[in-house]
């Protein structure tokens, strides 16, 4: 009989059927190589490869002899009827025929040929792990006590096999940090010695990333955030930390290159589902390339393996047990693969295969280590290693670093448009996001001394853990009501809630040592590497002395009392990382500006808009400088109309407010400008957008508040704008890059949906708009384009873009995981910013920068002095994404970037005596001597380390 199975042979036969001679049949018997699996076994002290025979014989029972080319000869008895044998056939260096003959004496029976090919010495380099789903499976407390448990279980598979040979001993990948940390938290010190010393060995395999995430929810500290932890490891236990592991997540934003290189990381194995919502992505399955980053000068080697990371997987969501090992059940199918890679040109003899048993959040499979030894003493090829991610890299790339592909580009991620499903949480998330990056300035320029550290981490943490992948349970959907999917969506939910409630408390103590409540004095405090202006909020409670605001020469400013009670001033030539003042006194407001509304119109000196009765979107939009109306008048909406659909069908209910809408004025002017506009809109109990100019500032601040209904049906939620600026070039905001839509995305990215960090700039080589969203990531371009579960005609595999996009603010699309529904008020604010001329990506990063990290208002003493600037304004285009007090206290952590089109020169000119300066990484080590002069080419970032003096 043969050791391989009918199934095997029958997909061998249909893989690559052999090519046969048969000689004339002698008597009754005839013969025929019927497959060959591709494999190499050791047979008698030789190297060979098995074949199966099928014999047809005619007449009594006889002893044969069997002959396959030079090897031994086999003896072996024909029964009458057909039967298998399993032969084997000499291993060949190149194509070629070679005989097969059955004998009975010298009484040759039947011939025949077998066309060999040489068999390569393949190495299956095995990954083990747990995917971590957090939730999903089971509760997020209850995953995590799971996933700490499988590291002390890994510890156990380890020691057990430690004599095994090295291809089987057992390593482990718990794929995220969250649980280490756990783990370390809670050992004991011998648990925490053991532990460290599987890492050093690799056969604990830890990797960068502290979860799954959804990369293009990130802004650009966040995912340098999403490394932190693991860095942080690394440089406390010595364990080298240079790949990262992605699982389940189809797609990365362009950013996450510069991030792992910039903590050291060469290497990134992602696999995504490997049906769900992937759309195009497994165009770059078993296509190892190197991804260069957005400013060229860093590549990581990222490798999607093409059978995912669930390969191995069995049994319903959240049951697990051993059973029979999954390499020997999957054998045939592991075999077939390799024959489908090298039918497929697969030009190496490397092959990564992710192995995760169970489920989602499975544990580790007892019984590995015992089936590779096994199989290893079996074949000579394939070879299986059970595998640590880098080393794995390492040799892949030291082996075939000449053939690896380089590429560039944005692999638009896919899944993010579930995070819309919660959208009040995504909103809050990211305001918290950008608030912690200004703090850490704050705290900087005025008390760098204050031990935050710790704070600060645990809220980053929090952030960079709502934007991780698992949003819910299972049953989200299925069983929206049921407690363990009503209990997850609380908990997930909680991380951007809680991370919020940080921020703030963070925001408050770095500003305490400055503030006063009481007082009517406000010092103005600009984060941002320019100098700028910026409209000024001051609430009731800090204003409420009077209306007249001065500078700190006792000059007047232009102030106005809102109908929101607030007072508003503008603040003038901030400098970059200092502060200017202010004084609220007794009287009137000094009342100029050119900001006016009046009826269905608002405007000011630079700008004009018109509010469409019917509908309540701007129906028209002129700037000065500008011979267009910005607002498509081809399009049924204006900009920020209002569009939901329900169903799944973008091109099927379809609905609008189509009033007429109530259009109040607000605020007058002359400083502040605001028309109200109220309405009824499907899916929602209201919905209340406001319109807001400014004197002086070329912009419209756009607010909307909608106050959801719940709708378990599937649903959208939109605002559209259809901008006028034909032949525009499409560039979006991500981290750490600019995407031009189409030109700078991969084959298989995603072009359905994009995710914006801050803006979109809309331009041809006569005008532009930048458009900024500052509470809802997703945008699209017309036609919506709504995918489903699987299927790649949903998904477009090429984008002609064109100057009419949507916010897509809210939905239920999803089968599983996310929010089945979702109530209650929900505010998305945009900021249009017209610009004549060509796109301009200094002043377009600047437009959304400011918006998303406005000026921040503190009422102080005023017997203190206003603060001198940290440093001075940086360069055009040269960004401070970052600057925090080093960890040990020592120094001051500085990161830049550069957004500008061309390379740029950078001279940092501190206002205090600083020592020397260091190129550095986010583990704060001294790389080496900074240079006077930094040079960044267009979009590099570096991070520098000032000592004081």
């Amino acid at each position: 009989m043969s050791r391989y199975p009918s199934s095997l042979i029958v997909a061998l036969m249909t893989i690559a059927p052999l090519a046969l001679s048969s000689a004339p049949c002698m008597g009754d018997t005839s013969i025929h190589v019927v497959a060959s699996p591709g494999v190499l076994t050791s047979h008698g002290g030789e190297t060979v490869q098995p074949i199966t025979l099928e014999v047809r014989h005619t007449g009594k029972p006889i002893q044969t002899t069997l002959r396959v080319g030079n090897l031994p000869p086999l003896e072996t008895a024909v029964e009458p009827g057909v039967q298998s044998i399993q032969a084997y056939a000499p291993p060949v260096d190149s194509a070629r025929q070679v005989s097969v003959t059955l004998q009975a004496g010298s009484q040759t029976l039947a011939t025949s040929e077998i066309a060999l090919k040489p068999i390569r010495k393949w190495e299956i380099h095995l990954i083990p792990q747990s995917h971590l789903d957090i939730g999903y499976t089971h509760t997020q407390p209850e995953v995590l006590k799971l996933q700490v448990e499988y590291l002390r279980t890994a510890l156990d598979y380890i020691d057990r096999s430690k004599d095994y040979p090295p291809a089987a001993q057992f390593r482990w990948h718990p794929e995220g940090m969250w649980a280490v940390e756990e783990f370390m938290r809670t050992a004991s010190d011998v648990e925490k010695e053991r532990f460290v010393e599987a890492c050093r060995s690799q056969h604990i395999h830890l990797d960068a990333l502290y979860a799954q995430g959804m990369t293009g929810l990130y802004s650009e500290e966040e995912l340098m955030e999403l490394m932190s932890s693991a860095k942080r490891f690394e440089r406390q236990h010595g364990v080298p930390i240079v790949s990262a592991m992605q699982s389940d997540v189809p797609g990365h934003t362009w950013g996450m290159a510069s991030a792992l290189a910039h903590h050291g990381v060469k290497y990134l194995s992602t696999a995504p589902n490997t049906t769900h919502r992937i759309g195009r992505v497994y165009d770059w399955a078993d296509r190892p390339f190197y991804w260069v980053s957005p400013s060229g000068k860093e590549r990581i080697l990222c490798w999607l393996p093409g059978r995912g990371y669930s390969w191995f997987q069995w049994g319903a969501v959240g049951q697990y047990g051993s059973g029979e090992n999954r390499l020997q059940t999957r054998r045939d199918d592991i075999i077939q693969y390799l024959a489908q890679l090298e039918e497929s040109g697969y030009p190496y003899e490397m092959v990564q295969v992710r192995y995760s048993i169970g489920s989602d959040n499975g544990p580790p499979d007892p019984l590995l280590s015992d089936t590779v030894k096994k199989w290893n003493e079996e074949f000579v090829s394939p070879k299986i290693i059970i595998a640590a991610n880098s080393q794995m890299m390492a040799e892949f790339e030291r082996r075939y670093a000449d053939q690896i592909p380089i590429v560039a580009g944005d692999l638009t991620p896919y899944w993010e448009d579930g995070a819309a499903s919660t959208a009040r949480a995504t909103v809050a998330s990211r305001q918290a996001a950008e608030s912690l990056a200004q703090s850490q300035i704050l705290w900087s320029m005025l008390q760098p001394s204050a031990p935050l550290h710790e704070r600060f981490d645990i809220a980053w943490h929090k952030l960079i853990m709502y934007d991780e992948h698992t949003w819910g349970a299972w049953n989200s959907i299925t069983a929206p009501d049921d407690a363990f999917a009503v209990d997850q969506d609380r908990f997930k939910q909680a991380y951007a809630f809680d991370g919020a409630i940080l921020c703030d408390a963070l925001r408050r103590d770095v500003t305490q040592s400055v503030a006063k409540q009481t007082s009517a004095t406000a010092d103005v405090y600009n984060t941002a590497s320019w100098n700028r202006d910026g409209l000024v909020l001051l609430s009731p409670e800090q204003s409420a002395v009077g209306d007249l605001v001065q500078d700190a020469a006792g000059h007047p400013v232009a102030s106005q009392r809102l109908a929101s009670g607030e007072l508003a001033f503008v603040a003038r030539e901030v400098p970059a990382f200092g502060a200017r003042r202010y004084t609220v006194q007794p009287g009137a407001a000094y009342a100029v500006g050119s900001a006016d509304a009046a009826g269905t119109g608002i405007s000011n000196a630079l700008l004009s808009l018109e509010i469409d009765q019917h509908s309540g979107a701007i129906c028209s939009l002129r700037y000065r400088g500008i011979d267009a109306d910005l607002v498509d008048a081809n399009q049924s909406s204006g900009l920020n109309d209002y569009l939901y659909i329900l169903g799944r069908d973008p091109d099927k209910n379809r609905e609008s407010p189509r009033g007429p809408v109530d259009i109040t004025v607000e605020d007058k002017g002359p400083l502040v400008a605001t028309l109200r506009i109220g309405s009824d809109a499907p899916g929602c109990t209201s919905l209340v957008r406001r319109v807001r100019v400014v004197d002086g500032l070329g912009y419209v601040e756009l607010t909307n508040t909608v106050d959801k209904v719940k709708e378990r049906r599937p649903e959208g939620v939109y605002f559209s704008f259809p901008f006028n600026i034909p032949k525009a070039t499409s560039r979006v905001d991500a981290p750490w890059a600019v995407v031009q839509v189409e030109k700078d995305q991969l084959p298989g990215a995603n072009r359905n949906f994009y995710c914006v960090q801050r803006w979109v700039d809309l331009s041809s080589d006569d005008y532009g708009v930048t458009w900024v969203t500052l509470d809802a990531p997703m945008m699209q371009f017309d036609p919506i384009k709504i995918a489903v579960a699987q299927g790649l005609n949903w998904w477009r595999s090429a984008i002609d873009p064109n100057s009419h996009i949507y916010s897509w603010v809210m939905n239920n699309h999803w089968e599983t995981n996310y929010k089945a529904d979702q109530e209650g008020l929900v505010t998305f604010r945009y900021a249009v910013v017209p610009h004549a001329g060509s796109y301009n990506a200094v002043e377009s990063q600047r437009a959304g920068r400011a918006m998303h990290q406005p000026l921040i208002a503190v009422t102080v003493d005023p017997a203190t002095a206003v603060i001198e600037p940290l440093l001075q304004a940086l360069p055009p285009g040269i960004i401070a994404t970052s600057i925090r007090p080093s960890r040990d206290n020592q120094g001051t952590l500085i990161r830049m970037l550069n957004t500008a089109d061309v390379a740029q020169q950078v001279q940092l000119e501190w206002l205090s005596e600083v020592g020397d300066s260091w190129i550095s990484n986010p583990m704060e080590e001294r790389v080496s001597m900074a240079p006077s002069t930094v040079e960044l080419a267009k979009f590099e970032m570096v991070t520098l380390l000032v000592d004081p003096k």
